[in-house]
């Protein structure tokens, strides 16, 4: 017995994803509120992507101090090879009397 995707495939090559009731405009809404207008309790799968987006919030964050740090670090090098740079530069010995242009 074959695999019924039932409209599957079409909607990935389309897209969106596999599963029809989790990609609709309305998942997103809460499911209720009370009468004076105050959000209701979250569901568990409100809960549960509030969870994930925090995750994400946490990894984005982290890749980011990472690059800030190692850019950091790539100045902190750079400044330092100037500073031997310049210390060798004026280490180096002098030429005495005049010099001779060629």
């Amino acid at each position: 017995m074959p695999y019924k995707t039932s409209g599957g495939e079409y909607r990935e090559e389309m897209g969106y994803i596999m599963n029809p009731n989790r990609g609709s405009p309305l998942y997103d809404i809460p499911d209720w509120k009370y009468a004076d207008g105050t959000p209701g309790v979250p569901s568990l799968n409100q809960v549960r992507t509030m969870l994930e987006e925090k995750q994400y919030a946490i990894q984005i964050k982290e890749a980011l101090e990472l690059i800030k740090e190692s850019k950091e670090s790539v100045n902190e090098h750079k400044v330092k090879y100037n500073a031997r740079q310049e210390f060798y530069e004026r280490s180096k010995l002098k030429h005495k009397g005049k010099m001779r242009l060629q």
